[in-house]
């Protein structure tokens, strides 16, 4: 029971260990790719590169104009257990599609002190005449 037990503990952290990996890997390879498009350069050669370094092998890549999207694999190394598999996209943040908002670029929200207390009346004046 004990051994059963153990092997399953050790069976989850490998799983979990895997997927880390992949995740990580995907998320600084698709950063990689970015970067080099963005200076003209092969992206998914050096997504590819920057994976293989993380200990995860590249699956897939797409350039979408200014977007990368890259996916990884890494072996769990469990007998019957599937590879952790990731995806990450890196380029320019997403354009918001709601209505637009107030905030200025560049400009941070001012917030304004509340006009209550939340302690109560103040404490007396000391020599007040009333």
């Amino acid at each position: 029971m004990l051994v059963t037990l153990l092997l399953t503990v050790l069976a989850l952290l490998a799983a979990v260990r895997a997927s880390t990996t992949a995740r990580t890997a995907a998320d600084l390879g698709a950063l990689a790719g970015a970067g080099r498009l963005v200076a003209g350069e092969n992206a998914c050669a050096a997504a590819e590169s920057i994976i293989r370094a993380n200990g995860a092998a590249m699956t897939g890549c797409r350039v979408a104009g200014s977007e990368v999207t890259v996916t990884t694999a890494v072996s769990s190394r469990m007998p019957g257990w599937p590879d952790a598999i990731a995806i990450a996209r890196a380029g320019p943040p997403i354009q918001p599609t709601g209505p637009p908002t107030r905030r200025q670029p560049g400009k941070l929200p001012v917030r304004r002190p509340a006009m209550t207390s939340r302690r109560g009346p103040p404490p007396p004046r000391i020599g007040a005449i009333s």
